[in-house]
């Protein structure tokens, strides 16, 4: 095993991790943002979405995939952020993202749901971009 003045490799090597976790979190930005943007847009443009050949845009399973794709690579980057870096503070804002995620969701009126899943996905976003900016910045894994 190779080392470096803080024992960074050492730590990542001894993880084991078959990834980059700053991978992780490019691609839990982009769903996530994908997943504000279809929340905010798909209600307004449901009855044009058809004529476009866009239909399946609306369908309950696609906006399901999409929910849970999010929270899955919110989870699976939060936590391996965490062991890297350490910030736990970083929990505060993935569980507030996450809270206005599931409430959304569990509301039946539309107006509803976008209120709070499009605010919900927005701090996914800023969490994957803080989580990466966190392992970028720390003494232990500056080197991703």
């Amino acid at each position: 095993m190779s080392s470096d003045r803080w024992g960074c490799i050492d730590k990542l090597d001894r993880m084991n991790l078959p990834f980059n976790v700053s991978s992780i979190d490019r691609l839990g930005a982009g769903v996530s943002f994908a997943c504000a943007i279809h929340c905010a847009i798909v209600p307004f443009a449901a009855t044009i979405l058809p004529l476009l050949g866009f239909g399946f845009l609306a369908d309950e399973r696609i906006e399901g995939t999409v929910f849970l794709t999010s929270i899955a690579l919110a989870s699976a980057s939060v936590c391996w952020g965490i062991r890297i870096h350490g910030q736990r503070r970083i929990l505060m804002l993935f569980g507030a993202a996450l809270f206005l995620m599931v409430t959304g969701k569990g509301f039946a009126s539309r107006p509803a749901e976008i209120v709070l899943m499009v605010p919900g996905a927005a701090l996914f976003v800023c969490g994957h971009l803080l989580n990466q900016r966190l392992c970028r910045n720390c003494p232990t894994c500056g080197h991703e």
